[in-house]
């Protein structure tokens, strides 16, 4: 029986765009799980993953939401999915999912890789959503076995922070390179 992986994102899009080449990799050795926001409308085709042999189910997310109650919600469904599938590795992608995942991985003891595609909003200002962002994110990173960056300078930004504690590494692009495969053996 292969081993699972669950990759979670904010967007079927960049899946498609930017990790498809990933995606394809982990089926040859895993059983893949994909959670994301799916819009039909949008043109997002989870039949394609499918064909892969690539299971994907539907998330409900508001990106740019800072509703307490959505979040809350957000983070609820995103920890009942994980216990639901039982993943041996969780793979995150973007600040929600890096945040909630995170928090429920740690809380399970669940192994997990963090991709930080960017910083968003929460980091441009000295304010009360940049206190909140950071705590959650010191939190959600406190047993994260890698943290991936696609900007030194975001690194930086988390470092001066306080918020990594692990092994990170900055890649080469959002694409997948061989050397960062070598953090995703179980």
């Amino acid at each position: 029986m292969k081993k699972k992986i669950l990759m979670i994102s904010n967007s079927f899009y960049s899946l498609c765009l930017f990790r498809i080449e990933l995606l394809t990799l982990l089926t040859k050795e895993y059983e893949v799980f994909l959670y994301c926001p799916i819009e039909k409308n949008a043109g997002d085709n989870p039949e394609q993953f499918e064909a892969m042999n690539i299971h994907t189910k539907a998330m409900v997310m508001d990106r740019r939401s800072t509703n307490p109650f959505k979040e809350l919600k957000l983070s609820r469904d995103i920890r009942k999915h994980i216990k639901e599938v039982m993943p041996d590795l969780v793979i995150t992608l973007t600040i929600k999912p890096n945040i909630y995942a995170g928090l429920a991985c740690a809380d399970l003891g669940i192994p997990y890789i963090a991709n930080i595609t960017g910083l968003g909003t929460a980091f441009e200002k000295d304010n009360l959503l940049k206190k909140i962002t950071v705590a959650l994110y010191k939190k959600a990173l406190r047993k994260c076995n890698m943290v991936f960056f696609e900007n030194p300078e975001n690194r930086r930004i988390m470092e001066e922070c306080g918020i990594l504690r692990g092994p990170s590494d900055v890649t080469t692009g959002a694409g997948v390179k061989k050397r960062e495969m070598r953090h995703i053996s179980l």
